[in-house]
């Protein structure tokens, strides 16, 4: 959807959200934590765009047709070997 995504720091949040680029991520259960994260995006509209930007590219390399490709590649380096 090309928005940033404010997450807590827990589970695979940590793996999908890179804090600061394609959002923010909080530490779980701090509220001050999680309404300055919030009030971060609503006041600064081009970080916004800019983290909501870079994690539309994100996902779209997470596609599967995106990475089919390159385990496919892996494979094929694998069996040449």
């Amino acid at each position: 959807m090309g928005k940033p995504v404010v997450g807590s720091r827990i589970g695979g949040l940590t793996d999908i959200v890179v804090h600061n680029e394609t959002g923010l991520l909080v530490t779980p259960g701090d509220s001050q934590e999680l309404q300055i994260a919030i009030q971060r995006l609503l006041n600064d509209p081009q970080c916004c765009e800019r983290m909501g930007n870079r994690a539309r590219e994100y996902v779209t390399a997470l596609q599967a047709q995106s990475v089919v490709t390159q385990i496919e590649q892996v494979y094929q380096e694998v069996l040449g070997s």
